[in-house]
């Protein structure tokens, strides 16, 4: 972490309806959360306090889903029957 620099992630929000039909629609909608432990000091899992990792889940309903700011929330759209240079 460089001195003076304070936020570790960074986040563009927008708002769109999508029809996700990818593959047929045979694909899964996947929310993610960003989770940021707490600090824990010198030796810890979390020395700096700066580090994230994603956690998912598959939605398994259509309709309406909410925005959580705190999680630094969004989606994903992944087909399983295929993929690309990232994976599927």
């Amino acid at each position: 972490m460089s001195r003076g620099v304070a936020g570790v992630t960074h986040q563009h929000t927008f708002c769109a309806r999508l029809d996700m039909d990818v593959d047929d629609g045979d694909n899964t909608l996947l929310e993610c959360d960003t989770i940021i432990p707490e600090y824990d000091g010198p030796g810890g899992e979390n020395p700096y306090g700066n580090a994230c990792y994603i956690q998912e889940h598959a939605v398994e309903t259509e309709g309406p889903r909410e925005l959580n700011q705190d999680k630094l929330r969004y989606w994903r759209v992944i087909s399983e029957c295929s993929s690309g240079r990232l994976g599927p």
